[in-house]
């Protein structure tokens, strides 16, 4: 097994933390403006809102096969 480095681990690691923190900060806004377009009250978004609140990751929370 080839031996893999601190700074490449240390790297990985800086990427990883990136990833999480962006998929957290999108859900936060997300679930904001969520909030905000349930407060309008207008049934044509209804469908819009729906689909926000299946994935308020818009996404970045699903793995991307390597």
């Amino acid at each position: 097994m080839p031996k893999i480095e601190p700074r490449e681990i240390e790297k990985m690691a800086a990427i990883q933390a990136a990833e999480s923190k962006l998929i957290s900060e999108t859900r936060t806004q997300v679930e904001k403006i969520i909030k905000q377009l349930k407060a309008l009250n207008v049934p044509e978004i209804a469908d819009a809102i729906a689909e926000l609140e299946k994935d308020p990751t818009l996404g970045r929370g699903k793995k991307s096969p390597k």
